[in-house]
């Protein structure tokens, strides 16, 4: 197949989180000589020799100013890259960042493929609403607006690419056709995040993500308050955010409470802890659950976390915003030293089959699929 697909990413590609999956992405497409452009706000995208690559690094200046408007940032993206939207066979954009890009792609021929990193965007915003009203925090979004530009996106749609089914659930409880949309999960580097040579001398529960009312942080901290075990430590890894500052507030002071910002190096601090907990209220499929799995530790989810995991063998389910369940779950892997490590063996099992390598090749299968049609 010729070069013939336009791929889209608006923000950093490279290093973690999103930017690491679009680069992978990318990759995917130029290994295959598939791809006729990429675009992406800023980043480091490595030896890519002969591609066709737009960047725009002034972005980075700009995200920074509008870190905590996101639909703002999406739209000036989305106006610089529709620019660069020229005739294709497919266009893969993600939503809330793509909606002129692939409007255009669309009207030059192309088939369009969505990428939603969440659930849907009604669902998210239903649940952080409730959330703020929760704890008296004021909820600031233009939900109107972003749901109404998520909606127009995924009508241009042919695919609808999400991470897990509890995504999917929320897209088709949104009216979204099924045929359209397709669970494509995430994977880990099993080159840096693999097991500890031998457990942490003293349990250490770590949390990896953004401080803030989404993650389901309250509810965790206070089970952790209700738990008091001792010699234990609970560390809270990630970039505190406006709405979870009265946590940080609250226990930052305290001793077997650790918030240590940004960490540079992940692989390093999942393998100097115990076990793995992510309490959140809404997420796709977080990939600090596959990091933790391939480093080794037991985790204790949220039925809203879009897990791979199965509850019992790799860690333990709860239910968000279940106090009760989520001191439960920490309290019996803290005292069951055998319970951790075979749940963690099962987690390193089951992620040798979500390497980045397998995503891939799930991901190539996709795009084959939609240029044969």
């Amino acid at each position: 197949m010729q070069r013939n697909v336009i791929y889209s990413h608006g923000a950093k590609v490279g290093g973690h989180g999103l930017g690491l999956v679009a680069y992978h992405q990318l990759k995917t497409l130029y290994d295959a000589g598939l791809m006729l452009r990429g675009i992406a706000a800023y980043g480091s995208l490595g030896p890519f020799p002969g591609a066709d690559i737009r960047l725009f690094p002034w972005m980075r200046a700009m995200f920074y100013l509008l870190r905590d408007r996101p639909r703002l940032r999406g739209d000036l993206y989305d106006r610089v890259a529709s620019r660069c939207i020229t005739p294709c066979a497919l266009f893969h954009g993600w939503t809330g960042q793509s909606l002129r890009s692939a409007r255009r792609a669309q009207a030059l021929g192309a088939k369009i493929v969505v990428e939603r990193g969440s659930p849907h965007e009604r669902d998210v915003h239903t649940v952080l609403a409730e959330e703020h009203a929760r704890w008296g925090v004021p909820y600031q979004a233009d939900t109107a607006r972003d749901i109404a530009r998520a909606d127009a996106t995924y009508a241009l749609a042919d695919r609808i690419l999400v991470l897990s089914p509890y995504c999917r659930a929320t897209m088709l409880d949104a009216g979204l056709p099924p045929e359209k949309v397709v669970v494509t999960p995430r994977a880990a580097d099993d080159t840096a995040f693999y097991p500890a040579a031998s457990p942490p001398e003293r349990f250490a529960v770590l949390f990896a993500g953004d401080i803030g009312l989404r993650k389901g942080l309250p509810y965790l901290l206070e089970a952790w308050d209700r738990l008091a075990l001792p010699g234990a430590e609970l560390w809270l890894a990630g970039r505190v955010r406006s709405d979870g500052r009265f946590l940080a507030e609250r226990y930052g002071q305290r001793d077997d409470v650790r918030f240590p910002g940004h960490v540079a190096d992940m692989p390093a601090l999942y393998r100097q802890a115990s076990i793995c907990v992510l309490p959140s209220l809404s997420e796709g499929s977080a990939k600090v659950l596959y990091e933790a799995m391939a480093s080794g530790l037991p985790i204790v989810y949220t039925t809203a976390c879009g897990a791979v995991a199965q509850n019992g063998v790799e860690g333990i389910q709860v239910p968000a915003r279940d106090v009760d369940a989520l001191a439960l779950a920490i309290e019996r892997l803290y005292q069951d030293a055998d319970l951790r490590r075979a749940m963690g063996q099962a987690g390193v099992r089951l992620m040798a089959e979500y390497t980045w390598e397998h995503a891939r090749a799930r991901w190539l299968r996709l795009y084959h699929s939609l240029l044969a049609e």
